[in-house]
């Protein structure tokens, strides 16, 4: 199905969006059809999301084949340099994440968005003339922090700047799950036939020329989101008078501190539940369990492109998650269908557990679509707490930067023990614990909101 998708990639695109993107846009927007103008806005937004993840992932499976070059083929240093890269992303988003959300709600989205791409060209560049182990850790460190915070970060600021309310919230994850799924399709097949013809040197050099084709475009056709929508009376501070027609937009300072993201945690317990959902989520994050399969391929021989269409498979299985969530909701609601995604995560890591990589796919279709849910609870609860979105998404962001940088450090600790039992596939008995306390935690969310609905104080 892989190689088929490959000869027919636009057709598949073509066809993906427009069975999520439409239709998700028909379910979820608000009752009030979105004009022209803010459609014209959100298609360059899904275009800078896809083009991201296409810039970074084209050289995923080509920096592991380069690291193993670099590192005589020894497959524990290269297991040390990709979860070190991924501990310094979490911690670099960390610092960052609170003062990038409040600049843009100073300088705008469009700056910052701008940024990811001029910064990202010479780090490929760099690898094509140098291609050192340590050259190599620090592109992935920053192309894995600008794809984050220039790319999914700033898309959830945008949209959550286009649109308003709780079903538009889900809207935001939806659209980024899309564009994400889209991207991690389409990169690692492009990656594999680069691999196959001309070398992961080459793949790199295409992935920086695509960076500058998309600063081009970007630059064109990005418009700016941060006053798309009118102030609410929280974000307005008075000129003059009473906070009104004369008031301006209160302005939060730029530089906050890196543990502002500890309020998610200690202003009530209705916030504090969804955020450690949330937290449990990100511990799960496709990304990483990403790179622990890389790595577990590389130790099995696999050629890097054939590592590249099992991570194209991945991203066809999001991309098939996407159509179905939306009946699965209706019919067993939002709670059943996420206790569904629950489910399904256990099974792949269970097949991934078993060195059954391709079987691991087909749960995925469910497994990965379990945090679009936890981020939209948790960011109309933290809504209700602070005002600015930028500031909002900053804050989650931190959170999940966080909990990159610790997860990875557990996933070494992981994988080292695993390997000294004689079974690196072991690493994965971690995150089925994790998926299992993930399901627990949610029954904790449903009993709380049934609460309200009895005591009248939430609506269904």
């Amino acid at each position: 199905a892989i190689l088929q998708l490959q000869a027919c990639l636009p057709r598949c695109a073509g066809l993906l969006i427009s069975l999520l993107l439409v239709p998700a846009m028909e379910q979820s927007s608000p009752p009030q059809s979105p004009t022209k103008e803010l459609l014209r806005r959100i298609a360059p937004l899904l275009a800078h999301q896809f083009s991201m993840l296409t810039i970074s992932l084209l050289t995923l499976q080509p920096r592991a084949q380069l690291f193993m070059e670099a590192l005589s083929g020894d497959t524990m240093e290269v297991a040390k340099y990709i979860n070190r890269g991924t501990t310094l992303v979490g911690l670099l988003e960390l610092f960052l994440n609170p003062s990038l959300g409040a600049l843009s709600d100073r300088i705008g989205r469009k700056p910052i968005m701008l940024l990811a791409p001029v910064l990202v060209l010479p780090l490929k560049v760099a690898v094509v003339l140098r291609p050192s182990a340590v050259v190599l850790l620090w592109d992935k460190v920053l192309s894995d922090m600008l794809r984050t915070m220039g790319g999914t970060t700033m898309a959830y600021i945008c949209y959550a700047d286009l649109y308003q309310g709780e079903g538009d919230a889900r809207t935001v994850a939806e659209f980024n799950t899309t564009a994400s799924a889209l991207g991690i399709v389409a990169a690692p097949l492009l990656s594999a036939t680069l691999l196959r013809n001309r070398g992961p040197r080459f793949a790199y050099a295409v992935s920086a020329a695509i960076a500058g084709v998309h600063l081009v475009l970007a630059h064109r056709f990005l418009k700016e989101t941060l006053h798309c929508r009118a102030p609410s009376a929280g974000e307005l501070v008075s000129a003059g008078g009473p906070s009104g027609t004369n008031g301006r937009r209160r302005q939060s300072p730029i530089l906050t501190p890196v543990w502002e993201f500890a309020r998610l945690f200690t202003t009530n317990a209705r916030l504090r539940l969804r955020a450690w959902l949330f937290t449990l989520h990100c511990c799960l994050e496709g990304k990483i369990l990403q790179d622990q399969v890389s790595i577990l391929q590389l130790g099995a021989g696999w050629a890097a492109e054939l590592r590249s269409r099992w991570t194209a498979g991945f991203g066809f299985a999001m991309c098939l998650g996407g159509m179905l969530m939306q009946p699965l909701k209706r019919s067993l609601g939002e709670h059943g269908a996420l206790s569904a995604c629950h489910a399904a995560s256990l099974l792949s890591l269970l097949a991934l557990q078993q060195s059954r990589f391709w079987a691991a796919l087909v749960p995925v279709v469910l497994a990965q679509q379990r945090r679009a849910a936890s981020h939209a609870w948790l960011s109309v609860e933290t809504c209700r707490i602070e005002q600015g979105r930028g500031r909002v998404v900053g804050m989650i962001a931190s959170l999940r930067a966080v909990v990159d940088a610790l997860t990875a450090m557990m996933y070494q600790r992981a994988y080292s023990a695993a390997v000294s039992k004689g079974n690196p596939f072991n690493i994965f008995v971690l995150p089925m614990i994790i998926a299992g306390l993930s399901e627990i935690l949610r029954l904790r969310v449903a009993r709380d909101r049934d609460v309200r609905l009895a005591n009248g104080s939430e609506r269904p």
